[in-house]
């Protein structure tokens, strides 16, 4: 699998293949295997867990008393849920104003969680912003080296070939 990737990326840059091929030959293999490595690693640890511990300390996706107290949880989940620091996160009011949830998390600002979250959104919509710039500066540069006479030239050296397999 990771030889049909690099394969790919390979064939993707072929118009500076000649300039990038050591570096990439000695790069690619090791760091994509790593993050197909790392990836598969997360997405088992992220389904392994069972129906709710992703949603556990998410109060406000808990619609009943039952759930925000914890009492629809299996019962290893609520002892691991009742032996952490707090024990039990979520709060259930039922005189809470209409706009708001019932079900909502105990001391939910403590030691400045909401600022540290609102400067976290800021900083993944700025690396989003820089991404998206890269990308775009990536687009012109492969106009611009589409421009280039060396690149025309290879450009009729894959195309013959592809003919001549036909």
């Amino acid at each position: 699998r990771c030889h049909t990737v690099r394969h790919f990326i390979g064939n993707v840059l072929t118009p500076v293949r000649p300039r990038l091929k050591a570096v990439f030959h000695a790069l690619a293999p090791p760091f994509l295997c790593t993050m197909q490595a790392f990836f598969s690693a997360w997405l088992y640890f992220l389904f392994s867990g069972g129906p709710n511990p992703r949603a556990v300390d998410v109060c406000v996706l808990h619609r009943s008393r039952e759930e925000c107290t914890g009492a629809s949880l299996p019962p290893r989940q609520q002892e691991w849920a009742d032996q952490r620091d707090g024990g039990w996160q979520c709060r259930w009011d039922p005189n809470v104003d209409y706009y708001r949830y019932p079900c909502t998390k105990f001391n939910c600002d403590g030691g400045g969680h909401l600022l540290r979250n609102k400067y976290s959104v800021i900083f993944e919509f700025l690396g989003f912003l820089y991404w998206a710039v890269a990308c775009a500066g990536m687009t012109q540069a492969i106009d611009i080296m589409d421009d280039i006479p060396a690149v025309h030239g290879h450009r009729q050296v894959v195309q013959a070939r592809a003919r001549h397999l036909v």
